[in-house]
């Protein structure tokens, strides 16, 4: 029967679109309740902290130069890398929604993604075959708050599983390109690349002299990518290719 395994049972198929679906309505529910609690519009609601930064960026770009804030400090919106907020500006172009209102909606299709490629990244290395117990926690955990709202926290976490599920699997291609990808949302992604790029000197090393050592080291030179385009970007903007660090000392 289609849809069915051999034996009867659901095809995995089926059985992960199922808890895809209720993974997409318990995320749906959870920010949708806040605001009601709140008793206002969902973006304003979920609109605290940085995500006034990251709207900042996609409604008037970055930053020139720093800025002093009265009884702070010096400050400026290049502290923040550049892939959630161009993704978002991106996309909102072709609905019309606030920013803070899509920030939230790409927060939470990344944690959507997350919630999947976790499920499968835990088959993969603990052998799991359904992915409640993952769901539950992650779903329920108290901090999520933070994968909702527009943070960059849904979206690290989604590209940092995908590169590490690439890995696992031996696909060293979507791991390379989803790690350069994590090192535009922030700068932490260079561990990873720093991983990818001793395991493939390691694996050039044990082929040499069989011609495969330029394929073998072309994903190190991808992982990393994000990274140095945000600091080219960041050289011309603003003179200064560490302006997003440098900015935190002051």
């Amino acid at each position: 029967m289609h849809g069915r395994e051999s034996d009867g049972r659901p095809s995995r198929g089926l059985h992960l679109l199922a808890w895809t679906a209720m993974a997409a309505i318990a995320i749906a529910a959870k920010p949708t309740t806040y605001a009601l609690i709140a008793g206002r519009p969902l973006g304003e609601a979920m609109c605290k902290w940085d995500c006034g930064w990251y709207a900042s960026i996609v409604e008037r770009g970055y930053d020139a130069a720093t800025r002093f804030v009265a009884d702070c400090c010096w400050q400026a919106n290049f502290v923040f890398f550049p892939l959630l907020p161009l993704l978002t500006s991106g996309l909102q172009a072709t609905t019309g929604l606030g920013t803070a209102l899509f920030g939230v909606l790409v927060s939470s299709a990344c944690l959507l993604g997350f919630a999947i490629a976790g499920a499968q990244l835990r088959r993969k290395t603990r052998g799991e075959a359904t992915p409640a117990a993952w769901l539950a926690v992650l779903l329920c955990w108290p901090f999520g708050f933070y994968f909702h709202a527009f943070y960059r926290e849904a979206m690290f976490a989604v590209l940092a599983t995908v590169a590490l599920l690439g890995l696992a699997q031996g696909r060293i291609w979507p791991a390379a390109i989803a790690t350069a990808a994590l090192t535009a949302v922030r700068p932490t992604g260079m561990v990873l690349a720093a991983w990818i790029g001793v395991r493939q000197l390691w694996f050039a090393w044990q082929a040499r002299g069989s011609g495969r050592r330029l394929v073998l080291l072309l994903p190190a030179a991808v992982a990393p990518l994000g990274l140095l385009l945000f600091k080219a970007f960041l050289h011309l903007r603003t003179g200064d290719a560490l302006a997003f660090y440098h900015v935190q000392e002051g």
